[in-house]
């Protein structure tokens, strides 16, 4: 980290770690799961992917931004979930 601030500068590191992180989930892991689950919405907010609650497209996404991480950087992802449901429903 401190050679690749040395060499391009403290405000390019940050940059690049978010286009990277981009890259994982939108070219992969979204891609990914719009493949497997065409009919289902799948919105990315920063960090996140918003999917609707059914239980197999939630194992799946989770798979597939494990997938996106590992396979481009090497890394393993940690995936948190946030089952936030609409207040004003029945």
């Amino acid at each position: 980290i401190e050679q690749h601030k040395w060499e391009n500068g403290y405000k390019a590191l940050p940059i690049q770690m978010q286009r990277r992180e981009s890259s994982a989930m939108i070219f992969r892991a979204s891609r990914r799961v719009r493949h497997l689950h065409p009919s289902a919405p799948v919105l990315s907010v920063h960090d996140s992917l918003l999917i609707p609650f059914r239980e197999e497209l939630i194992q799946d996404t989770r798979k597939a931004i494990k997938h996106a991480f590992y396979d481009l950087y090497g890394v393993e992802a940690t995936v948190n979930e946030d089952s936030k449901t609409d207040q004003n429903e029945g």
